[in-house]
C-alpha cells in the first residue's frame, strides 16, 4: 500500500544510523492530525534510507522541529499495537518540508 499526504513532526527527535550495509537511516515520529474536535491523531514512525535521505537530513536537519510539517510519499504501511500506544510504520518513498500555516508561524515565533 502507498500514501501521499502531510504529516507534522512530533517532539521526539528525529534519529540518523547506518544500516548493517552502511546506508544512511533517518527516522521520525510524526503525526496525522486526523480532526480538530474531538482532537484526534495518528502516530506515524517514518524510517527513509539511502542517499536521497541523507541529502535531504544535511539541508534540512534544523528545520525538523517539533510542529514541522512534512509532506511523504510512504509504502510497506503497518500498523503496530502495544499494551501503552498504536503507531503506524512505514518507509518513505519520497519527503519534503510543507509550508507551515500563518498561525503555525506566529506560535512558533512567540515560542
Amino acid at each position: 500500500m502507498n500514501a501521499t499526504g502531510v504529516l507534522f513532526l512530533a517532539k521526539a527527535k528525529p534519529t540518523t544510523t547506518r544500516t548493517t550495509r552502511g546506508e544512511f537511516q533517518l527516522q521520525l515520529l510524526a503525526y496525522d492530525r486526523i480532526s480538530h474536535n474531538p482532537p484526534m491523531s495518528e502516530a506515524y514512525r517514518i524510517t527513509w534510507v539511502g542517499p536521497s535521505a541523507e541529502m535531504f537530513w544535511d539541508q534540512c536537519a534544523e528545520q525538523l522541529v517539533p510542529g514541522q510539517p512534512i509532506r511523504v510519499c510512504i509504502d510497506r504501511i503497518r500498523s503496530h499495537s502495544t499494551p501503552r500506544s498504536c503507531e503506524i510504520h512505514a518507509n518513505v518513498h519520497a519527503m519534503g518540508l510543507a509550508p507551515r500555516s500563518q498561525s503555525t508561524q506566529q506560535v512558533a515565533e512567540q515560542a
